[in-house]
């Protein structure tokens, strides 16, 4: 399955919270007119109880198209005590070069958006002695730098 991006809203981290929101972040990274693999938007809503092949789905579609350099999209979240943790994974070609990326925000508190945070990494891995594959798809990001923060 295949996922246009849509038209990129610019993290411009503006009092308007919705500029950082986590699709908005990873929207942005992707760009406007970029075509990516949709390896999946996998949940853990807290009730119904975790579907393991959804994530492991997830994770090793990842893994593969990160292999192969091939753009893919990966998102995923788990319900905390207010609102979701939530994730993504990208793997694009811009400017010419091959870049990943791993994104986070950590749930609402009190109906405040939390900043995202995008790690540029310089390659992904499976991490083997991994329990739990909802906070980050069990997947390692070897990062290149602090990261970014956009903050609402």
């Amino acid at each position: 399955m295949r996922l246009a991006a849509a038209a990129a809203v610019l993290c411009a981290c503006q009092s308007d919270a919705r500029h950082c929101d986590l699709a908005s972040v990873y929207s942005d990274y992707i760009g406007g007119s970029a075509t990516v693999f949709d390896c999946g938007n996998v949940q853990d809503d807290g009730f119904s109880g975790t579907d393991i092949a959804l994530w492991n789905a997830a994770h090793d579609c990842v893994l593969q198209h990160a292999a192969s350099q091939q753009p893919f999209l990966a998102r995923w979240s788990v319900q905390g005590i207010e609102a979701p943790d939530a994730g993504a994974y990208v793997g694009v070609v811009a400017e010419g070069a091959w870049q990943l990326a791993y994104f986070e925000q950590r749930g609402r508190i009190t109906g405040t958006v939390m900043p995202t945070f995008r790690h540029d990494c310089s390659a992904l891995a499976d991490k083997p002695s991994c329990n739990s594959l909802e906070w980050d798809l069990c997947i390692a990001c070897s990062s290149v730098g602090s990261g970014q923060q956009c903050s609402p």
